[in-house]
C-alpha cells in the first residue's frame, strides 16, 4: 500500500510539473494539491484565498513526508538505492559522509520540504517521535516564512501570473520540451548504467 502512494505522488508531481501553465490559468487550487512545493504555492497564491491555499499546502507536503519516511523507515537500504539513483546531490553525501547522514537528514527536514530528506531521515533510525517534532516544527517554519513573504510582495507576484496566463501555450511548449528533453536523458543515463553493469558482469567479462 505504501509503494501505491509514493507511485500515486510521483504521478502527481509529474503531473504538476508537466500541466502547470494550464492548471495555474485553469485551475489555480489543483495545483499545490498535486505538488506542495513553494514555487507553486506562490503562483495558486495571485487566484486562491490564504486560508485555502495555506491548508492544502500543509496537508500535501505532509502526507507527502509522512509516506517518504515510511518509505525509508520500512525498505531501508532498498530506499537508500533508490535515493542515490534520484539525486546525485544526495549520492554523493551517502558515498562521502554516510555517518553524518542521520544529522544532515535532520538539518533538511527541519529547513526544507526535500521528501528525500524524509527518505533518508527513516532509513538512518529517526524514531517517530523525533520525526514528528521536526516535521511539525520545520513545516510550520516553512509556511510561516511562505506566508511573510507573500505579505511583504502584495500584488507583484500578479504580473508574472498575468503574463503566463497570456502565454500559456508557449509556455505549455516549452515545459512539454524540456519534459522530453529529461525523460531521454534519464533513459540514456540508465541504458548506459545498464551497458556497464553487463560489462562488469562475469558473463559480460
Amino acid at each position: 500500500m505504501l509503494l501505491i502512494v509514493v507511485a500515486a505522488l510521483l504521478a502527481a508531481t509529474g503531473a504538476a510539473n508537466t500541466l502547470w501553465p494550464v492548471l495555474l490559468r485553469d485551475h489555480p487550487l489543483l495545483l499545490p494539491v498535486l505538488d506542495g512545493r513553494n514555487r507553486y504555492l506562490l503562483l495558486a497564491s495571485v487566484k486562491v484565498g490564504m486560508v485555502p491555499l495555506l491548508a492544502v499546502g500543509i496537508t500535501r507536503r505532509t502526507i507527502a513526508h509522512v509516506a517518504y519516511y515510511l518509505l525509508g523507515r520500512w525498505y531501508g537500504d532498498s530506499a537508500m538505492q533508490w535515493v542515490a539513483r534520484r539525486s546525485p546531490l544526495w549520492r554523493r553525501a551517502l558515498q562521502r559522509t554516510r555517518r553524518l547522514l542521520p544529522k544532515a537528514a535532520a538539518a533538511t527536514v527541519l529547513v526544507t520540504s526535500s521528501n528525500i530528506a524524509r527518505t533518508i531521515a527513516g532509513a538512518t533510525g529517526t524514531s517517530p517521535i523525533r520525526f514528528a517534532l521536526l516535521e511539525v516544527f520545520g513545516t510550520g517554519l516553512q509556511i510561516a516564512a511562505l506566508f511573510l513573504f507573500l505579505q511583504s510582495t502584495g500584488d507583484s507576484i500578479a504580473v508574472p501570473v498575468g503574463i503566463l496566463d497570456n502565454n500559456t501555450a508557449w509556455v505549455m511548449a516549452v515545459t512539454l520540451s524540456v519534459g522530453c528533453g529529461w525523460l531521454l536523458w534519464r533513459a540514456t543515463r540508465w541504458r548506459r548504467r545498464r551497458a556497464q553493469s553487463s560489462d562488469r558482469s562475469p558473463e559480460g567479462a
